[in-house]
């Protein structure tokens, strides 16, 4: 596949990393049998810039991380109630004090929309 991407002419490709220090979408000169092989439609993208491609909204990772946590809740909500009262004694004996939006603002503190946003 790499032979191909670097041999013929496409449109655009994206090597997509789901969790990067940073928001980032950088022209990606990929090595092929220890030659450079610069192709200015090849891109490194962190995966809210990803989301804005794909979605033409810029804060459409954001969206979906805000959302998570709600529709969770939504599913955990329509299990039968013993298994919802086993998933909050787990949570009350391994004092887990903290939230799935605090860990996905924390992880992604330095992705696109979610700069200055309180936890």
């Amino acid at each position: 596949m790499e032979d191909a991407l670097l041999t013929k002419k496409v449109d655009f490709c994206y090597l997509v990393e789901i969790v990067s220090k940073k928001s980032q979408r950088i022209n990606w000169k990929p090595v092929n049998k220890n030659k450079i092989a610069p192709n200015k439609n090849i891109f490194k993208i962190s995966i809210d810039q990803f989301y804005w491609e794909a979605t033409g909204q810029k804060l459409s990772f954001w969206y979906f991380c805000n959302s998570s946590p709600k529709i969770i809740n939504n599913i955990i909500e329509k299990l039968p109630q013993e298994l919802q009262d086993l998933q909050k004694k787990e949570i009350r004996e391994n004092n887990q004090n903290y939230s799935l939006s605090k860990i996905l603002n924390e992880s992604f503190k330095d992705y696109v929309g979610f700069k200055n946003k309180k936890n």
